[in-house]
């Protein structure tokens, strides 16, 4: 029950801090202000966080693997699967481009290799995160099914290109 509430907890701070981040930067945001638009008390925050740099520290970390966890799992139409995932829970996705860190993935997930390999994979890579933060500010509109095509026809053409 305890993990029950504290995963509960865990959401409401990641809405709170999405919708606080509309307006303010992460160094403005202040715990009081997070638990009141949460409805959570201090104590629930400090459970989980020890300040509001844990939390972000803790959200970005979570964010980088969740995303390289599903491309790495999904090797069957790891799109498609990514963009059924942000469809249903669009709060973390939305705190991960606003914390640029679609940035960092790329950085971390291009190997040093060939220049124009390499080049490629940057601009899928940024193609790739702008067409899926485009599709989420619009709150997922078009189809996942729609999205994933136009991913893949456009991850094809660079493999194709690279051949």
């Amino acid at each position: 029950m305890k993990n029950k509430n504290r995963k509960e907890s865990r959401i409401k701070i990641q809405l709170a801090v999405l919708k606080l981040l509309h307006d303010h930067d992460v160094e403005s945001l202040k715990v009081i202000d997070i638990c009141r638009e949460a409805g959570i008390n201090r104590s629930s925050f400090y459970d989980n966080y020890s300040d509001v740099y844990d939390l972000a520290a803790n959200l970005k970390e979570y964010l980088i693997d969740e995303f390289i966890q599903k491309q790495t799992d999904s090797q069957n139409q790891p799109y498609l699967v990514l963009l059924q995932q942000i469809k249903q829970n669009p709060a973390p996705y939305k705190i991960f481009f606003k914390f640029k860190l679609q940035n960092q993935i790329a950085r971390e997930a291009i190997p040093d290799e060939e220049a124009s390999a390499r080049y490629s994979e940057i601009f899928f890579r940024t193609g790739l995160a702008n067409v899926i933060s485009t599709w989420l500010n619009e709150d997922c509109g078009a189809s996942c099914e729609e999205i994933a095509k136009i991913i893949e026809y456009y991850n094809t053409a660079r493999v194709t290109a690279l051949s």
